[in-house]
């Protein structure tokens, strides 16, 4: 079973295993743990007979969070993250694992000892130079604060899941038909003939009234209004601003070298390298016989490098007598690279070498066999310095980040002890409202907590709030202009463009009717737009997935029955910018069977695309029967989180 997961890969348990471990062990410096705290542990949720507890949905949270930065790269905007739909998507992600790791047990899934090995082997983040390593593995763990033990139950928990979602998913098959209609139907077209009122040009017939404004205003009085603004003073505490001034003892970088030295600082071995190359051309045969050729001269003692130069067909290395230059073993594991480490001596020649290119004959040139850098290497220095700033940065962080919400809960009517007690400057925002804000407030929890009754009504200060990774910030009231009611005279302008545009709309609407409605009686469409002087626009052979006309016009055209004789299949369709089409469809040609290959790259994703969803349609269903076998008892919301920092 463990085989068939391997050879798919793409159950989202197994890339959830892979992406948590690539995820924790490339951004987290210190041991995940360390960011969980102490104390007791609120459980969130009771799925059967499993919790989920408050620092679990964290960590948890922090994974995702991290992935959605990584995914940004320098693009990555924390404000732009809705925090409150995040949390919500992990929680109920928790969840759903604990349903199906659950209902696994219950059915008797099991992963055997080899098959969690045989698992093991395929993590890239555990091998060296391309193969398992047993040392890396136990470095990488403890690396992360991880035991082997732990990792390994969370792991074998994952497969089983797995093994039954693919059990599942697994017996879910589209037949060679539905893949053959579906291509029909998506490869139809039509032709079809449309008219489109546009709300502009009635506009300039459109007057309101002094009195048409007035009645409007009074009926819609509580829409026109100044908002509730706010000014927020607040602290921030960010990560960044928390590394040691001091440079670190000698001592201490030494026992992050010794720690470390074997992974992060061993440069792999290296060879320098020449070859001759024999492309295959036409003739592979002759391609061989040319290589052997000039082995065996060079086993008679004949130039290598005067032999590169005259016969190789390597463009760049040719004219070099060969050279190809310094490999790293391990950086691409390609039969040329093995060949290259498989000489032993300086100035072995090996036996012609069959690749994907060609034939290849290596000369070994040089060696620099693998090495640590030194512990007083400038590069290693930096790198430690940097390793252990960030550490301390960290762990300032969570010790500050504890004082923060003490200090903040003690003190909710001012922001002066924590700002003292941390050494924090007091700033503030300029006007916010609900609806437009800029700085930390036009990020959503901020904003959130700003007109939030405990921070706008009772004057308190907010909760530490997350707006990125390693950077809170507590807000409280500093100033508050109420709602102001506008007057007539200061929105009439704006009442009278919303009655001219909402009429502009109802008359092109009413005009796409009558017109519709004409055809529909009978009077031929041509015949109906002249006597409206209207100029009908006639598209053909127009697919599903044509991207030059607006989609709604398209999507009406597919969804009208085929014209039957005598009987005109006519539709209305709403455009954006109030705008409405009157479409008169004409023909419609059907693709041909035979026009399917089946061999078609875009025939077979099709085929894939549509078993897909028919598996994640099944799963779905299958996970609610799970749930309801299970039981889930949701027993509060998940508390206000912070987002990791790498180190």
């Amino acid at each position: 079973m463990l085989q068939i997961i391997r050879d798919r890969m793409s159950g989202p348990l197994v890339w959830g295993i892979i992406g948590f471990l690539v995820l924790l062990f490339a951004v987290w410096g210190i041991g995940a743990q360390s960011f969980l705290g102490g104390g007791s542990a609120p459980t969130l949720a009771k799925v059967g007979s499993t919790e989920i507890t408050q620092p679990e949905f964290q960590n948890a949270f922090n994974r995702s969070y991290q992935r959605l930065a990584q995914m940004a790269g320098n693009n990555f905007d924390p404000s732009q993250i809705n925090l409150s739909a995040l949390r919500e998507d992990v929680f109920n992600g928790l969840v759903r694992n604990a349903v199906i790791d659950q209902y696994a047990i219950k059915k008797g899934y099991e992963v055997s000892d080899r098959e969690l090995y045989e698992f093991l082997k395929t993590i890239p983040a555990f091998q060296t130079n391309g193969s398992f390593s047993a040392k890396t593995y136990r470095y990488v763990l403890s690396r992360n604060g991880l035991a082997p033990a732990t990792y390994e139950g969370h792991l074998r928990n994952a497969l089983r899941s797995e093994q039954l979602q693919f059990a599942v998913m697994g017996t879910s098959f589209v037949v060679p038909k539905q893949t053959a209609m579906n291509w029909v139907i998506l490869h139809q077209q039509r032709d079809f003939e449309s008219v489109i009122f546009d709300p502009i040009t009635y506009r300039q017939q459109i007057h309101p009234s002094a009195k048409t404004i007035k009645a409007y205003y009074e009926k819609h009085k509580d829409h026109y209004f100044e908002p509730e603004a706010i000014k927020l003073a607040y602290v921030e505490l960010n990560q960044s601003d928390l590394s040691p001034t001091k440079r670190p003892r000698k001592t201490v970088l030494k026992a992050i070298y010794d720690q470390q030295k074997n992974d992060r600082f061993r440069v792999a071995a290296e060879r320098k390298a020449s070859q001759i190359l024999i492309r295959f051309g036409n003739d592979p045969k002759e391609a061989h016989r040319k290589i052997q050729s000039i082995a065996s001269r060079i086993e008679k003692g004949a130039s290598f490098s005067s032999l590169a130069k005259k016969y190789s067909q390597d463009p760049i290395s040719s004219t070099k007598g060969g050279v190809v230059g310094w490999i790293k073993q391990g950086s691409d594991s390609s039969t040329f690279e093995k060949a290259v480490f498989s000489l032993k001596k300086i100035g072995q020649v090996s036996s012609p070498i069959k690749t994907s290119t060609g034939w290849h004959l290596i000369r070994l040139d040089e060696i620099r066999p693998e090495h640590t850098l030194p512990f007083k290497n400038p590069m290693v220095q930096h790198a430690l310095i940097k390793t252990y700033d960030s550490r301390v940065a960290a762990k300032n962080f969570h010790n500050d980040q504890k004082k923060l919400s003490e200090l903040t809960f003690e003190h909710p009517g001012s922001l002066d002890p924590v700002a003292k007690a941390l050494g924090l400057h007091i700033r503030s925002t300029g006007w916010i409202t609900r609806d437009k804000a800029s700085g930390i407030a036009n990020h959503h929890d901020v904003l959130a907590a700003a007109f939030s009754k405990d921070v706008l009504q009772n004057g308190n200060n907010s909760k530490p709030i997350a707006i990125g990774p390693g950077d809170l910030v507590v807000i409280r009231k500093a100033e508050l202009k109420p709602k102001k009611q506008l007057t007539l005279a200061e929105v009439a302008g704006q009442i009278r463009e919303k009655l001219i545009d909402e009429n502009a709309v109802k008359e092109a609407n009413k005009s796409a009717h009558f017109l519709m409605k004409a055809v529909q009686h009978g009077v031929p469409f041509k015949k109906a737009c002249k006597t409206d002087n209207l100029t009908p626009s006639a598209h053909e052979a127009v697919t599903r997935s044509d991207e030059k006309l607006p989609s709604a016009l398209v999507e009406t055209a597919f969804r009208l029955p085929k014209p039957a004789k005598g009987q005109p299949s006519v539709g209305l369709s709403r455009l954006p910018g109030g705008k409405f089409a009157v479409i008169v469809l004409t023909a419609v040609h059907n693709a041909s069977l035979k026009s399917a290959n089946v061999k078609d790259p875009k025939y077979v994703a099709l085929g894939k695309q549509l078993n897909s969803n028919l598996e994640n349609l099944e799963f779905d269903s299958y996970w609610n029967f799970m749930a309801t076998q299970i039981g889930i008892q949701v027993k509060q919301a998940p508390g206000s989180v912070t987002a990791p920092v790498p180190g």
